[in-house]
């Protein structure tokens, strides 16, 4: 995961928050006041300062895999679901910054995946826990490392149980092998770096700086990838 950093809200949700105010709707029946093409308008917003990335895996949104014509390639999240208890914000289910544009999460025709398959929100959905991993804080994201073969990893234990047990983010199955495909970039990333030691950290340094500038699109588990060069300069510059 990287961090997210939004912009200015869509004015149809700034439209609809007035309303749910106005009749003092739960985040739920709020969100519901956006009709289709409202929440198409939204979604597009999310990708485009998302770099057309899930905002949890890192997978190219929308999804570049075939689907089923039941399955969605893309759809919003709210990271504090809109049932969660605590409902003292009414526009909790329209909160630009409580929206982030998320992957199929795998989810199978007629969603008949098995659980242990699901990723992302598809693997919260029926439980609703709040999560403490924020893709607008860099201070949770700060806690994410990365082991070789690409799991992500976490010595906070609530970062740790969100990745390995809510999103699922080292999901290993047939739908999809998420440490593989991490360890795909950074190996391809890797591979083409020089020879010479001093080279090698000029690289990394001019790597990093285009990672970090990075628009729309980004590239595809970017995470491993700004992970591994801050890592890797820090350990350089300070031997």
């Amino acid at each position: 995961m990287i961090e997210i950093k939004k912009g200015t809200p869509p004015a149809i949700l700034l439209e609809k928050q007035e309303i749910a105010k106005a009749k003092n709707l739960n985040p739920r029946k709020s969100y519901e006041l956006l009709n289709h093409a409202e929440k198409q308008t939204v979604l597009q917003a999310l990708m485009k300062e998302q770099g057309h990335l899930c905002a949890y895996c890192m997978r190219r949104i929308p999804d570049e895999r075939e689907l089923p014509p039941d399955i969605d390639q893309v759809t919003i999240e709210h990271r504090l679901p809109r049932s969660y208890e605590n409902n003292a914000d009414c526009n909790q289910g329209l909160d630009y910054h409580n929206l982030f544009a998320v992957c199929s999460g795998n989810r199978g025709k007629r969603h008949t995946r098995k659980i242990r398959d699901l990723t992302c929100d598809a693997k919260r959905s029926s439980t609703h826990n709040q999560l403490t991993l924020n893709p607008c804080d860099p201070i949770s994201l700060s806690k994410i490392k990365y082991k070789a073969d690409g799991k992500m990893i976490s010595d906070d234990e609530n970062i740790l149980d969100d990745i390995e047990v809510k999103l699922n983010l080292n999901c290993i199955s047939d739908a999809v092998q998420l440490p593989q495909a991490r360890k795909n970039v950074l190996d391809a990333f890797i591979s083409q770096l020089p020879n010479d030691q001093e080279q090698i950290l000029l690289s990394c340094k001019a790597a990093l700086e285009l990672f970090e500038a990075e628009s729309d699109p980004k590239t595809p588990y970017i995470g491993i990838l700004l992970w591994w060069l801050r890592d890797y300069i820090n350990t350089v510059t300070q031997s």
